[in-house]
């Protein structure tokens, strides 16, 4: 989508992923990744005014710069293209990388979860007749289950850097008694919204079904209770492309693989997260191991697991009231808080 059929790019990528992940978003490999995605760039602009043949009906980012810029861009217009990719790169990579690593955790996990979200997959492959790779936008968004994951990985585990998001007082104001003037910077702390009781019943356990309902999950956007992808005109304009990358990544390590999850808190509980801006120390506690081809079984369980897997696929289970105070899992497999 971003460079096409630019040689390399894809390496390229997983480097930077990998070197973030490990030494964190200033590390030298990040910077020599930087110099190796303009070499490509640089290759494959003058390839593709060479062979435009090549790339005829090509639908990515490259390709439409090449088109802009008629075949004619200068040092100065390759840089910037560069420094943008490299910044996209950085900015989507970096979001996500955590957001998997909390999300695959969580959901493997989980024998109920991770049931659910095969049964979603499976009937959804069934219907379509296809495979994963043949699956569109707009079927990796009707995965109710798998999205209501991801929803609620990034509501315990913002990737908003320090959890802050700022504004600027565009008019003077007054909220909760406190006058605000003109131009005054205001944050607004995630968690404080995320892990609020009053909004998010047993706010620390993981719970996906508190957005299976689309008409609660839309009622909590109206209402500012969910905050992660921003609000009005700065709400993030990657977030359904973000969504069908990892959807689509899930599902196809659920349809495929096991995994055991182990973590170094107490009980091998998930430890609860207080990562800054692109620090992952939490995340890379949480170790998913023992890879191995998916058993017909994922439970032991020949009745438990698929029926509750059924009730988390079609909506059955109710949400977590306030007094119960536990995830519509427990029942099952105790609470993951």
């Amino acid at each position: 989508m971003l460079y096409g059929n630019g040689e390399n790019a894809g390496s390229i990528v997983c480097n930077t992923i990998d070197s973030i992940n490990k030494e964190g978003l200033f590390s030298p490999q990040v910077r020599q990744a930087g110099e190796d995605l303009r070499k490509v760039l640089n290759e494959r602009y003058e390839d593709r005014k060479n062979h435009p043949e090549k790339y005829l009906g090509e639908d990515s980012l490259f390709e439409e710069f090449f088109v802009l810029s008629k075949g004619e861009a200068d040092d100065e217009m390759l840089q910037g293209l560069q420094q943008f990719m490299l910044t996209l790169q950085l900015a989507a990579n970096g979001n996500q990388l955590v957001t998997i690593r909390w999300l695959m955790s969580h959901v493997y996990g989980d024998p109920a979860i991770l049931a659910g979200v095969r049964a979603e997959v499976e009937e959804l492959l069934a219907k379509k007749a296809c495979g994963i790779r043949d699956l569109k936008l707009d079927d990796l968004l009707s995965l109710n289950l798998t999205n209501a994951c991801i929803t609620e990985a990034v509501r315990l585990h913002s990737d908003i850097p320090s959890k802050l998001t700022l504004r600027s007082a565009e008019i003077p104001m007054e909220f909760g008694g406190y006058k605000i003037p003109q131009g005054a910077t205001i944050f607004l702390y995630a968690d404080a919204v995320h892990k609020d009781e009053k909004y998010f019943p047993d706010a620390a356990a993981f719970c996906p079904h508190r957005y299976t309902d689309p008409k609660v999950f839309n009622q909590k956007m109206m209402d500012r209770e969910f905050v992660t992808f921003g609000h009005g005109r700065k709400r993030c304009t990657g977030e359904l492309h973000a969504r069908s990358q990892i959807s689509a990544l899930l599902a196809s390590f659920v349809m495929r693989f096991d995994m055991d999850l182990v973590t170094s808190a107490e009980g091998n509980k998930i430890p609860e997260d207080h990562d800054g801006p692109f620090v992952f120390d939490t995340a890379n506690t949480l170790k998913l191991v023992n890879l191995r081809p998916r058993a017909g079984d994922v439970s032991g369980s020949k009745t438990a697991v698929p029926s509750v897997a059924t009730a988390a696929l079609s909506g059955l289970r109710q949400p977590p009231s306030a007094s119960s105070g536990s995830c519509p899992f427990s029942g099952l497999f105790g609470s993951k808080s």
